[in-house]
């Protein structure tokens, strides 16, 4: 079952698309980013940049992510890259 979620996956999610991009503001502990997001900028230092690779459950987990009108984003259980 979990090849057959990964070729979907794989099928209809390229590597490499974007999804988000620009600049978001935060507060570090409310927990409006994603957790590694919020585990990774905590520990950076001011000026610097890091690419993180994050596991589904620092993610959006077996929920996936979709916007308002029900569009699929993020598929369930998505290891996502972000360039901090």
């Amino acid at each position: 079952m979990a090849a057959k979620r990964l070729r979907k996956q794989t099928e209809d999610y390229a590597i490499g698309d974007v999804f988000d991009s620009g600049t978001s503001t935060f507060t570090l502990g409310q927990s409006k980013m994603i957790r590694a997001i919020e585990s990774t900028v905590a520990t950076m230092k001011l000026g610097e940049t890091c690419r993180v690779l994050c596991r589904s459950d620092y993610a959006y987990g077996s929920e996936g992510f979709r916007r308002r009108n029900g569009e699929a984003v993020v598929p369930p259980f998505a290891t996502l890259c972000f360039e901090v």
